[in-house]
């Protein structure tokens, strides 16, 4: 499991990735930028189980801005230049939880979905 931890490393990733947002990202009311936000800089990455053939999930945790609820994004790292994101929501307590033994020192700020 590759894990990065924002504040305990120097995150060159994922500069020089392009981030394609699928239609699907935007179903619980993340706009565009938060996905591009949270994934360019994350205070939490985890690479996840693939489901998929010849798929590479990756999960990423973070606020959009300082000061405001953290978000959730998974996107396919299939192809290592792009980052195709498909589910982005407001962190779930759930996902949080079981990514908690990676990042014991974060404290996130939580909030309802938006749809």
């Amino acid at each position: 499991m590759h894990i990065c931890i924002a504040l305990n490393c120097k995150l060159l990733y994922p500069y020089g990735v392009r981030i394609d947002i699928r239609a699907s990202a935007a179903d619980h009311g993340i706009t565009p930028d938060e996905v591009r936000a949270v994934v360019t800089f994350p205070a939490l990455r985890l690479t996840l189980a693939p489901r998929r053939p010849n798929s590479a999930p990756m999960l990423f945790v973070g606020p959009a801005a300082p000061n405001e609820p953290w978000i959730e994004v998974i996107a396919d790292m299939a192809i290592p230049e792009v980052a195709e994101v498909f589910p982005a929501m407001m962190l779930r307590r759930s996902t949080f939880s079981a990514a908690r033994r990676f990042a014991p020192d974060l404290k996130p700020t939580f909030t309802r979905q938006r749809r």
